[in-house]
């Protein structure tokens, strides 16, 4: 998370959950408190623009806003009532950041080696593709290596999930508006490194996917290996894999049903 969500959401929850519990405390600072809030919010948005996590975190500003000017009420009720949603709304505006952070955060290498990869997607023109309908289709496989680079080495870190600028609607289960933010994780691996000169071989690791899985979602784990002095070979099986770019660009995501799939070898 960034600094800018981090105090939005400290002053907004901090808010709210003082107000449930001790709502004296916040007279004569609720006016000021809220706009402080509602100026970050906006700061939010203008520097990192929409999460789909901050959507019950707006309906929460929203009725601390309303609450401004609606406070004063002498029903219990109405106290009681305002107070429960309070509390559903903060529980809302929770909720989402421990189980879908917009921007996950990756494990740093921890070995000696700074990382860098390179991605290679190739084409076997002398066989057919039998997971999709077409005829002329070929097998295409993309294999991103990760292995030790130079200490010195600089550049551009390489795209966590293949395909970011065209995503398909659906990624497995998943909407596309929840990797929206995915170009922003930080994979600790430089794109097009040049291997390190430290030794003249390095151990080679074949590394397949769980059923269905992108490699994207191994990152951690082969960046790990990587940096104590593994050459790791992440493959990723096109119509198999959640989501894979083709070496002609194109997206394609895991095709569940085939009538050919106990053909393949």
């Amino acid at each position: 998370m960034k600094n800018i969500d981090v105090a939005f959401l400290f002053c907004l929850l901090t808010i709210t959950s003082v107000l449930i519990m001790i709502p004296k405390r916040m007279t004569g600072m609720l006016r000021p408190l809220i706009a402080l809030t509602l100026i970050l919010a906006i700061a939010q948005l203008l520097l990192e623009g929409y999460y789909w996590q901050y959507l019950p975190s707006y309906l929460l500003i929203s009725l601390l806003i309303l609450v401004i000017f609606f406070r004063k009420t002498d029903s219990k009720l109405q106290k009681k009532l305002l107070q429960i949603t309070l509390f559903l709304l903060l529980i809302a505006s929770i909720i989402p950041w421990t189980i879908f952070l917009p921007i996950p955060e990756l494990i740093e290498p921890q070995g000696n080696y700074k990382v860098g990869t390179r991605i290679y997607r190739w084409i076997d023109f002398s066989r057919a593709e039998l997971i999709t309908s077409d005829l002329h289709d070929r097998r295409n496989v993309v294999v991103q290596a990760w292995y030790p680079t130079e200490p010195d080495a600089k550049g551009a870190h390489s795209v966590y999930l293949d395909g970011m600028d065209s995503l398909p609607e659906k990624i497995g289960i998943m909407p596309r508006w929840a990797f929206d933010h995915y170009d922003q994780v930080d994979t600790h691996g430089v794109i097009n490194a040049p291997i390190s000169k430290a030794q003249s071989q390095w151990p080679v690791i074949i590394f397949l996917t769980g059923n269905g899985a992108s490699r994207a979602f191994y990152t951690s784990l082969v960046t790990g290996l990587a940096s104590h002095g593994y050459v790791v070979l992440a493959i990723d099986h096109p119509y198999e894999a959640m989501i894979t770019q083709l070496a002609n660009g194109e997206i394609v995501t895991t095709i569940e049903d085939h009538s050919n799939a106990s053909d393949l070898t």
